[in-house]
């Protein structure tokens, strides 16, 4: 399971957690196996960034392993995550927090 910074004894994203995180900062960071987005019978290995937005909201910017970028890279050039189980297996949060994950 990865554990949400600055947090290191939980597991789950919540809403406190989200309103205590300052806007445009690092919540959680992982590598996770998902379902390969052109060819669903497949995974693909990532590198993720969770990331607080600029409102009351989130979001998971991703892209392959294979790339060797640093979080801040990702960030920038990688992809926005949209597949709600593929964020489930990135960070697990409560529906509430799920609800403000900005699409």
């Amino acid at each position: 399971m990865n554990k949400v910074e600055g947090y290191k004894n939980m597991n789950i994203l919540n809403l406190k957690i989200l309103e205590n995180t300052p806007l445009h900062t690092l919540i959680a960071s992982g590598i996770t196996k998902v379902e390969d987005y052109w060819n669903s019978s497949k995974e693909m290995l990532i590198d993720w960034v969770a990331i607080r937005g600029g409102a009351n909201d989130w979001a998971i910017y991703y892209q392959l392993s294979n790339k060797n970028w640093n979080s801040q890279q990702i960030v920038r050039q990688g992809e926005k995550m949209h597949n709600r189980d593929s964020i489930a297996k990135c960070i697990c949060c409560d529906e509430e927090t799920l609800n403000l994950y900005r699409d």
